[in-house]
């Protein structure tokens, strides 16, 4: 019993520490890497119980044990920073793959037009932003197995952008890359849904009435605009690192739930009311945001801009 408090004991001290020295800025670590990690590497446990069974000696499944978490934790600290025998040497992903960027854009016919975007992406950097020319949108991307597809009926236009494999290479981290500009003289709704990612969605100039996200792990910066009247945003995610961009003047409804990690939600200045946080103004504000957010474990921070 005293090994096994011991081998328990070893795990939580390296777990809390690594949490302590991010927490502190002193060790950038994001613990979501370390359920990804597990969740790629949990058909390990039945190699360990099996042995375990075969050696059948308690501390040698204890060795195995620790040698399991050591592995999920040099693996999370390999997905987060690539492989360090590399020259990437400030730990950022570069492009080396032997293909060039494909450039697309699709025009716009008329500005009576509804945009539809839906995104079906694996593990992908992504930026969604807004442009003023003539285009529907514009893209930029170096994935090879990419498609995009424009329909039209009626008023409404519709790009479904989507990719096929796995995108992810052998070292677990992707060099996928997407930008996408969307015009922003015509409303839009929007759908992501996306796996691993590192995604920015900067809709502040572009009237989104609808914005429906679902990803499992990774890092999203969504800026929200105050143009349309009421925006509906529903936010689902797993292990996470969120920023919110909010307009200072909409009136704002909140509800979320989650395991959260933290949250800065209560320096808004917001009415709680259960699991919904109000603003003052929002019965009377002309613009409103309505956003229901879930998150799994992770971290979700607002900001006024």
């Amino acid at each position: 019993m005293k090994n096994k408090n011991i081998f328990l004991g070893m795990i939580l001290v390296i777990i809390g520490g690594l949490w302590l020295l991010n927490n502190l800025d002193i060790f950038d670590f994001s613990v979501r890497y370390l359920f990804n990690s597990f969740w790629k590497l949990w058909p390990l446990i039945i190699v360990v119980v099996g042995t375990g069974l075969i050696l059948n000696n308690k501390t040698a499944e204890r060795i195995l044990w620790l040698i399991f978490f050591l592995v999920v934790l040099g693996y999370a600290i390999f997905m987060q920073y690539g492989n360090p025998f590399t020259n990437n040497i400030d730990g950022n992903i570069t492009n080396n793959n032997n293909y060039s960027e494909d450039r697309q854009y699709y025009p716009l016919n008329s500005l009576d037009q509804n945009g539809n975007l839906v995104m079906n992406i694996g593990a992908t950097k992504f930026k969604v932003a807004s442009t003023d020319s003539d285009n529907f949108f514009e893209s930029d991307s170096n994935i090879r197995n990419l498609t995009i597809d424009v329909t039209e009926s009626g008023t409404i236009t519709t790009a479904n952008i989507k990719n096929s494999g796995d995108l992810m290479d052998l070292n677990g981290v992707s060099d996928n890359n997407l930008d996408l500009r969307l015009n922003n003289k015509i409303p839009w709704d929007i759908k992501v849904n996306c796996g691993a990612v590192d995604g920015n969605l900067d809709l502040s100039a572009i009237e989104s009435k609808n914005v429906d996200i679902s990803i499992g792990a990774g890092k999203l910066d969504l800026i929200l605009s105050e143009i349309p009247e009421i925006q509906i945003v529903n936010l689902n995610a797993g292990v996470s690192e969120i920023e919110i961009g909010l307009p200072e003047t909409s009136g704002l409804k909140i509800n979320f739930k989650g395991a959260l990690n933290s949250t800065n939600i209560d320096t808004l200045g917001l009415i709680k009311q259960d699991n919904t946080y109000i603003s003052e103004n929002y019965d009377t504000a002309s613009k409103k945001i309505d956003m229901d957010i879930e998150i799994g474990l992770g971290k979700l921070d607002f900001e006024y801009k």
